[in-house]
Protein backbone atom coordinates (compact mmCIF):
# COMPACT_ATOMS: atom_id res chain seq x y z
CA UNK A 1 0.00 0.00 0.00
CA UNK A 2 1.45 3.47 -1.31
CA UNK A 3 1.69 6.19 1.37
CA UNK A 4 -0.96 8.62 1.88
CA UNK A 5 -0.17 11.98 -0.08
CA UNK A 6 1.15 14.62 1.95
CA UNK A 7 -1.58 17.21 2.45
CA UNK A 8 -1.32 20.50 1.23
CA UNK A 9 -0.04 22.86 3.58
CA UNK A 10 -2.78 26.05 4.94
CA UNK A 11 -3.11 28.75 2.41
CA UNK A 12 -2.21 30.84 5.56
CA UNK A 13 0.89 28.90 6.53
CA UNK A 14 1.82 29.64 2.66
CA UNK A 15 0.74 33.00 2.59
CA UNK A 16 2.81 34.09 5.62
CA UNK A 17 5.81 32.12 4.24
CA UNK A 18 5.47 34.21 1.18
CA UNK A 19 5.36 37.32 3.12
CA UNK A 20 8.05 36.83 4.91
CA UNK A 21 10.19 36.31 2.11
CA UNK A 22 9.36 38.74 -0.12
CA UNK A 23 9.66 41.28 3.18
CA UNK A 24 13.22 39.99 3.71
CA UNK A 25 13.74 40.08 0.13
CA UNK A 26 12.73 44.04 -0.37
CA UNK A 27 14.98 45.00 2.96
CA UNK A 28 17.81 42.81 1.68
CA UNK A 29 17.72 44.47 -1.98
CA UNK A 30 17.28 47.26 -0.26
CA UNK A 31 20.74 47.08 1.56
CA UNK A 32 22.74 46.14 -1.56
CA UNK A 33 20.89 48.74 -3.71
CA UNK A 34 20.67 52.19 -1.17
CA UNK A 35 23.26 51.27 1.05
CA UNK A 36 23.50 54.84 2.92
CA UNK A 37 19.68 56.20 2.49
CA UNK A 38 17.45 55.95 5.47
CA UNK A 39 19.20 53.38 7.38
CA UNK A 40 20.88 53.05 10.86
CA UNK A 41 23.28 50.56 10.23
CA UNK A 42 25.65 53.14 8.81
CA UNK A 43 25.31 54.59 12.60
CA UNK A 44 26.04 51.25 14.10
CA UNK A 45 29.12 50.25 11.70
CA UNK A 46 30.39 53.48 12.35
CA UNK A 47 29.88 52.67 16.32
CA UNK A 48 31.83 49.29 15.92
CA UNK A 49 34.53 50.84 14.31
CA UNK A 50 35.07 53.47 16.95
CA UNK A 51 34.91 51.22 19.68
CA UNK A 52 37.93 49.17 18.08
CA UNK A 53 39.90 52.48 17.26
CA UNK A 54 39.18 53.98 20.86
CA UNK A 55 37.46 56.96 19.24
CA UNK A 56 34.71 58.75 20.91
CA UNK A 57 31.02 57.31 20.74
CA UNK A 58 29.08 60.28 21.44
CA UNK A 59 30.90 62.84 19.08
CA UNK A 60 28.45 65.46 17.67
CA UNK A 61 29.91 65.92 13.99
CA UNK A 62 28.53 62.29 12.44
CA UNK A 63 28.19 61.80 8.79
CA UNK A 64 25.44 62.71 6.64
CA UNK A 65 24.26 59.30 6.38
CA UNK A 66 24.38 59.00 10.07
CA UNK A 67 22.21 59.78 13.14
CA UNK A 68 23.36 60.07 16.42
CA UNK A 69 25.00 56.82 18.80
CA UNK A 70 22.69 57.11 21.66
CA UNK A 71 23.57 53.08 23.23
CA UNK A 72 25.77 51.83 25.13
CA UNK A 73 29.11 51.07 25.01
CA UNK A 74 28.68 47.64 24.77
CA UNK A 75 26.26 48.13 22.07
CA UNK A 76 29.47 49.63 19.86
CA UNK A 77 31.33 46.45 20.91
CA UNK A 78 28.70 43.90 19.79
CA UNK A 79 28.94 45.73 16.29
CA UNK A 80 32.63 45.41 15.90
CA UNK A 81 32.79 42.40 13.42
CA UNK A 82 29.74 44.37 11.51
CA UNK A 83 32.51 47.25 10.71
CA UNK A 84 34.85 45.01 8.85
CA UNK A 85 32.38 43.48 6.61
CA UNK A 86 31.41 45.66 3.33
CA UNK A 87 28.29 48.15 4.27
CA UNK A 88 26.59 46.03 1.96
CA UNK A 89 26.67 42.87 3.27
CA UNK A 90 27.10 43.67 6.52
CA UNK A 91 23.37 45.84 5.93
CA UNK A 92 22.30 42.43 4.92
CA UNK A 93 23.38 40.65 7.70
CA UNK A 94 22.32 42.76 10.25
CA UNK A 95 18.39 43.24 8.82
CA UNK A 96 18.90 39.17 8.08
CA UNK A 97 19.95 38.77 11.84
CA UNK A 98 17.27 41.53 13.45
CA UNK A 99 14.24 39.39 11.51
CA UNK A 100 15.83 35.98 12.45
CA UNK A 101 16.25 36.72 16.02
CA UNK A 102 12.36 38.63 15.70
CA UNK A 103 10.58 35.62 14.32
CA UNK A 104 12.54 33.18 15.97
CA UNK A 105 11.55 34.59 19.27
CA UNK A 106 8.09 34.90 18.11
CA UNK A 107 7.46 31.34 17.31
CA UNK A 108 9.05 30.34 21.14
CA UNK A 109 6.73 32.49 22.52
CA UNK A 110 3.67 31.31 20.22
CA UNK A 111 4.67 27.83 21.17
CA UNK A 112 4.71 28.32 24.83
CA UNK A 113 1.48 30.21 24.92
CA UNK A 114 -0.94 28.69 27.28
CA UNK A 115 -3.96 28.34 24.83
CA UNK A 116 -2.07 26.23 22.29
CA UNK A 117 -2.66 27.66 18.41
CA UNK A 118 -3.46 25.41 15.10
CA UNK A 119 -0.43 25.93 12.60
CA UNK A 120 -3.27 28.59 10.47
CA UNK A 121 -3.52 30.50 13.53
CA UNK A 122 0.26 31.06 14.33
CA UNK A 123 0.96 31.52 10.41
CA UNK A 124 -2.51 34.29 10.54
CA UNK A 125 -0.15 35.88 14.12
CA UNK A 126 3.03 35.74 11.55
CA UNK A 127 1.13 37.82 8.55
CA UNK A 128 -0.09 40.48 10.85
CA UNK A 129 3.64 40.76 12.41
CA UNK A 130 4.63 42.02 9.22
CA UNK A 131 3.44 45.13 8.32
CA UNK A 132 4.71 45.80 12.07
CA UNK A 133 8.04 45.10 11.60
CA UNK A 134 8.68 46.19 7.78
CA UNK A 135 9.78 50.02 8.63
CA UNK A 136 12.26 48.47 11.56
CA UNK A 137 13.82 45.96 9.65
CA UNK A 138 14.11 48.47 6.25
CA UNK A 139 15.35 50.97 8.08
CA UNK A 140 18.39 48.79 9.73
CA UNK A 141 16.68 49.62 13.43
CA UNK A 142 17.42 47.11 16.38
CA UNK A 143 13.71 47.27 17.46
CA UNK A 144 13.24 43.67 15.78
CA UNK A 145 16.32 42.29 17.76
CA UNK A 146 15.01 43.60 20.90
CA UNK A 147 11.18 42.51 20.79
CA UNK A 148 12.72 38.89 19.63
CA UNK A 149 14.80 38.87 22.52
CA UNK A 150 12.68 39.49 24.89
CA UNK A 151 10.16 37.61 23.65
CA UNK A 152 12.55 34.29 24.10
CA UNK A 153 13.01 35.84 27.53
CA UNK A 154 9.53 35.71 28.07
CA UNK A 155 9.09 32.14 27.11
CA UNK A 156 11.94 31.31 28.92
CA UNK A 157 10.64 32.46 32.02
CA UNK A 158 7.71 30.23 30.92
CA UNK A 159 9.81 26.95 30.97
CA UNK A 160 11.50 28.57 34.57
CA UNK A 161 14.76 28.76 32.45
CA UNK A 162 15.88 31.75 34.54
CA UNK A 163 19.66 32.08 33.41
CA UNK A 164 18.31 31.92 29.91
CA UNK A 165 15.89 34.73 30.45
CA UNK A 166 17.68 36.77 32.97
CA UNK A 167 20.76 36.70 29.72
CA UNK A 168 18.23 37.52 27.25
CA UNK A 169 16.85 40.38 28.69
CA UNK A 170 20.35 41.88 29.89
CA UNK A 171 21.46 41.33 26.19
CA UNK A 172 18.01 42.86 25.11
CA UNK A 173 19.13 45.92 27.43
CA UNK A 174 22.46 46.60 26.28
CA UNK A 175 21.01 47.28 23.07
CA UNK A 176 18.72 49.71 24.20
CA UNK A 177 17.58 50.36 27.95
CA UNK A 178 13.98 50.27 28.26
CA UNK A 179 14.05 46.36 28.28
CA UNK A 180 15.28 46.82 31.55
CA UNK A 181 11.75 47.38 32.64
CA UNK A 182 10.39 44.19 31.23
CA UNK A 183 13.06 42.28 33.46
CA UNK A 184 12.38 44.64 37.03
CA UNK A 185 8.75 43.17 35.53
CA UNK A 186 9.81 39.26 35.63
CA UNK A 187 11.69 39.62 39.22
CA UNK A 188 9.09 41.42 40.96
CA UNK A 189 6.31 38.68 39.09
CA UNK A 190 8.68 35.80 39.80
CA UNK A 191 10.93 36.59 42.71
Amino acid sequence: MLPEAPRRRDVWVRTAVLIWILILAFVCTRAVVQPYKRTLFTTWEQAGGDWEKGHDLYRNPWGPDQDQFRYSPLTAVLLVPFHHLPIRLGGVIWRLLNAGVLLGGFALWLRAAPSPRTPRQQAVLFVLLAPLSLSSLNNGQPNPLIIGLLLAALTAVEGERWSAAAALVALATAVKVYPLAIGLLLAVVYP
